[in-house]
């Protein structure tokens, strides 16, 4: 019954073409902060595992909240909007109905994608820097892990562009990683520049 509820309201709401937009840009948002996070805290010579997680750790909650309130938000705003269009259209009210059901299961569901698709991309990015912090791997390894889950999760993030688009994986995958570097290069410039 629930399941069933849920598939008519992600039907309804397109909620699985949205979801999969919001997840893929904020996955990417992720992963291009923290990758300036770690390449920053490198060049500054900040190589205290500790300050590193906790960096990195908050700059993914702050990334997952705001994820979420702002697609929250504007989901909630776009959808009232269509829903009162549609009932100038009807000339009846639909609140309580299907719609408006769908309206918010939307609303919720794409903030909740929104809000963790950076936090599970940037936590599988900073893993190396916990392993560190409790002396299972050398800060210097942490480094080159986590760069290295970077590149791996950019690079197949694009290849599923890829999928979606219908053209080549590869290209999308590289076109991604080639961000990542100009991503990386800045950081590395900036961070640099106020060392």
């Amino acid at each position: 019954m629930v399941y069933s509820k849920i598939r008519s309201y992600a039907k309804l709401s397109s909620f699985l073409n949205i979801a999969r937009r919001y997840f893929i840009l904020n996955g990417f948002d992720g992963l291009y902060t923290m990758l300036g996070i770690v390449v920053g805290s490198y060049v500054a010579g900040q190589h205290d595992p500790g300050i590193v997680l906790g960096t990195g750790l908050a700059g993914i909650v702050a990334l997952g909240g705001s994820g979420f309130a702002t697609a929250f938000l504007s989901e909630s705003a776009e959808r009232k909007r269509e829903l009162k269009k549609i009932e100038k259209s009807m000339l009846i009210s639909l609140k309580g109905t299907m719609h408006d059901e769908a309206r918010k299961f939307a609303s919720v569901s794409t903030a909740l994608v929104n809000g963790f698709s950076p936090i599970i991309a940037s936590t599988v990015m900073v893993f190396p820097f916990l392993l560190s912090y409790f002396g299972m791997i050398s800060v210097q390894s942490a480094f080159s892990s986590s760069i290295a889950i970077a590149v791996a999760e950019i690079f197949l993030l694009g290849c599923y562009l890829g999928v979606i688009s219908g053209e080549s994986r590869t290209s999308y995958g590289v076109k991604m990683l080639l961000i990542a570097v100009a991503t990386a290069g800045l950081s590395f410039i900036i961070a640099g520049v106020f060392k």
